[in-house]
């Protein structure tokens, strides 16, 4: 397996490069050379369908890690010491938990129409209980293999819109040679995914409030990103789903949920064998568009399925699959989902790379445009095509009235509470279902626990409902109690911030060679 620049096949990369750097010489992202991304024949899947979670991780990333760099033995530890009952970093056994959302009033056994059925997928049972661990927690430990396997150290920058930050602090705390720095938007996250980061105390961990909004941050971080002279010093990367570990990590997800779903299918058809291949379809909450990229390449590694991209009132990506227009912005509106508040997702660039069978021409062409045009605008032909090459069949955005109402549409009639981000999912996905006339099953990525954001109860009319279904995990309950440390450059514009941070990064990489 070889990697390369989305904007330019003329240079290889490893996977520890890949691991290692965020943005390549010519402002690209990394990713696999397109013709060498695997393709699997149903034999495979359906022996992958017998796996558990980890086992899975294990079998789909041997394939794009080649063992010469990080031998199989070493894979697979770094994944029992995420992902085994034994370490209890996740709260559920079986890490995911898939199930068929139900309607209290209807019988459970009721063998449904196909269109009439959806799943949930939660993916948050982790340290910081959002999807952002199941791919975090796995790249820290492929980082501190990498730099102890070559004496060296690593300084990693987060700009977060309330959920990496934390995964990332979790995953990073007390990892020797590895220094984290997150940057947060100050008051445009929730009270509790702020605590999170700021409670979160160790001398290998930076957490930084500033001003605007992520994708402000994000600008930050690729100026100190693409000072390549001082970047490559420090040895600077990022742990934002610009790395490529994280987009291969959340590959594995697609393939559990795929198999999970499809066997509760078969349970309720009898009928059904190991040739049984049904397309589904999964509604995925949308911000730096990292996870759906991730699905992209799951499809293209053969699993049937396809994509709604689900939008908060920003809609960035809603707006251009259904109009063909992509208009970034820093400035977005600020939801009661404010993980995806985003308006400015790098990921987009992966997305033409998919679409275009990986043509770097074309991804370079249309990212000039973007850069100097500030849009990109794609004829009703271009756009069908695209979305028909990666699986994209739907596209919708949830206001926060709407969010709130699905929200409470599910707690009367699921008896389930589902975070503001998941209930943007199942709000695309119910729009979709009414819309359409076909059958295929839907799945619906839960991405956040619901006690992340419990401001939502003043939401309620009723708050009563709310309360019984509410469940806090015992480390979100004691937040408040704990002590705070961060950094408070909110007074700083961006040039600032970025005098600021590089400061801050020489004077901590100083203290990390003296430990050295």
């Amino acid at each position: 397996m070889r990697y390369t620049s989305c904007c330019s096949s003329k240079k290889f990369y490893t996977l520890t490069q890949a691991a290692s750097i965020a943005y390549c010489d010519d402002g690209g992202l990394i990713v696999p050379v397109f013709d060498e991304i695997p393709k699997l024949s149903f034999d495979k899947l359906n022996s992958l369908s017998c796996l558990s979670y980890l086992e899975i991780c294990f079998e789909i990333n041997s394939l794009f890690i080649p063992h010469t760099e990080v031998p199989i033995q070493i894979q697979r530890q770094i994944l029992q010491n995420c992902f085994s009952k034994e370490f209890g970093k996740f709260q559920y056994e079986n890490i995911i938990d898939i199930h068929e959302l139900i309607n209290k009033n209807e019988n459970e056994n009721e063998v449904k129409p196909k269109q009439q059925r959806l799943f949930i997928s939660e993916l948050f049972h982790g340290p910081s209980f959002s999807f952002k661990d199941l791919g975090l927690q796995f790249l820290s430990g492929l980082l501190s293999y990498i730099i102890k396997s070559q004496n060296s150290f690593q300084n990693i920058l987060v700009a977060t819109s309330g959920d990496t930050g934390s995964a990332a602090l979790q995953s990073i705390k007390a990892k020797e040679k590895l220094h984290l720095y997150v940057l947060y938007p100050q008051g445009k996250i929730s009270e509790h995914q702020k605590l999170q980061m700021t409670t979160v105390i160790d001398s290998n961990l930076s957490v930084i409030a500033v001003t605007g909004s992520s994708d402000s941050a994000d600008v930050v971080l690729k100026e100190v990103l693409s000072d390549f002279e001082f970047s490559n010093k420090f040895k600077i990367s990022s742990i934002n789903s610009l790395n490529w570990c994280r987009i291969l990590m959340q590959i594995n997800h697609f393939f559990y949920s795929y198999f999970q779903v499809r066997k509760n299918i078969q349970s309720k058809l009898p009928e059904t064998n190991d040739n049984f291949w049904p397309t589904i379809t999964f509604s995925i909450p949308s911000g730096g568009f990292g996870n759906c990229i991730s699905g992209m390449i799951a499809r293209k590694m053969g699993l049937p399925i396809q994509f709604i991209v689900a939008n908060n009132s920003n809609g960035i990506l809603a707006n251009f699959f259904n109009h063909g227009i992509f208009r970034p912005t820093t400035l977005p509106q600020f939801t009661i989902s404010p993980a995806i508040d985003i308006c400015a997702p790098y990921n987009f660039q992966r997305f033409i790379y998919l679409a275009t069978n990986g043509n770097t021409e074309r991804v370079a062409r249309y990212l000039n445009e973007i850069q100097n045009s500030n849009e990109l605008r794609l004829s009703i032909n271009e756009l069908n095509e695209f979305k028909e090459l990666v699986g994209i069949i739907g596209a919708d955005s949830a206001s926060n009235e709407k969010t709130f109402e699905m929200i409470e549409h599910f707690v009367e009639n699921y008896n389930e509470l589902v975070c503001p981000h998941t209930a943007v999912g199942i709000y695309a996905a119910l729009n979709y279902m009414n819309r359409s006339i076909t059958n295929e099953p839907i799945c619906c990525l839960a991405t956040a626990h619901h006690a992340k954001f419990p401001e939502i109860r003043s939401y309620f009319k009723n708050p009563i409902n709310y309360n019984s279904l509410f469940n806090a995990p015992e480390s979100l309950k004691n937040l408040h109690s704990q002590r705070e440390q961060f950094y408070d450059w909110t007074d700083c514009d961006n040039q600032q911030l970025i005098i600021k941070l590089k400061q801050l990064i020489e004077s901590t990489t100083e203290q990390t060679l003296i430990q050295k």
